[in-house]
């Protein structure tokens, strides 16, 4: 579970260009709980593993109207890293404790926008975005006690590939104020066959979305 708290400042250079930049600062809070198939074992014990952070990224954008029924948006944000720290535990047949860290590596993304006010009261949207999800190869555990039982390290691997998205929609304005907006976006998972676990259970997504918008002054 990821809070993301973002704050932007905004400058408009001219009639037709602004540029933004801000920053990002995130609170996780994790937990991971597996079986761990041991051999010789009547059962398999219980791999519990809870941990917290924060940390801090960025990100910069630019604005581009070059007519009153075109405008375009190109927005960078920085990959983000949480080191994790926490504990882990196994259960019964086999009981033990270590504190625990491990580095989580968040992907930077590109995302390019256009509009186009194809009326008075409507406007067409596009969005494509690229994410870097090649960055989280691998989850590697470090536990600070090297009597616990998986010894001082452990490894999840991922190899996660890098994924995008196609957005389309479109706002109509009703009235002076009222608007309303749909739309649809695909997404391509980054999870790849040859690593792929129950930890994740992940596929391509398809999503749509419905909304208004009411400004009570003008």
């Amino acid at each position: 579970r990821i809070l993301d708290l973002s704050g932007v400042v905004g400058l408009q250079l001219s009639d037709t260009v602004s540029v933004g930049a801000g920053i990002n600062v995130q609170r996780t809070d994790a937990r991971l709980e597996q079986a761990l198939p041991l051999t010789g074992m009547p059962a398999d014990p219980a791999l519990i593993i809870t941990g917290d952070s924060y940390a801090v990224g960025g990100n910069v954008g630019l604005h581009f109207k070059p007519s009153d029924d075109w405008q375009f948006g190109l927005t960078y944000r920085s990959a983000i890293t949480h080191k994790v720290e926490g504990d882990a535990r196994t259960e019964s047949p086999i009981a033990s404790s270590s504190p625990m860290s491990v580095k989580l590596h968040l992907p930077d993304s590109v995302t390019a926008s256009a509009a186009w006010q194809a009326t008075d009261a409507l406007t067409l949207l596009a969005e494509v975005k690229w994410v870097n999800w090649s960055r989280l190869k691998n989850l590697t555990f470090n536990f600070s006690d090297p009597t616990f039982a998986l010894g001082p390290r452990g490894f999840k691997p991922d190899d996660y590939r890098d994924g995008y998205s196609l957005a389309l929609g479109a706002d109509y304005r009703l009235n002076a104020d009222w608007t309303v907006r749909a739309g649809y976006q695909y997404e391509q998972t980054p999870t790849i066959n040859a690593n792929r676990s129950t930890d994740v259970p992940d596929a391509n997504r398809h999503w749509l979305g419905v909304g208004a918008s009411w400004a009570f002054q003008p």
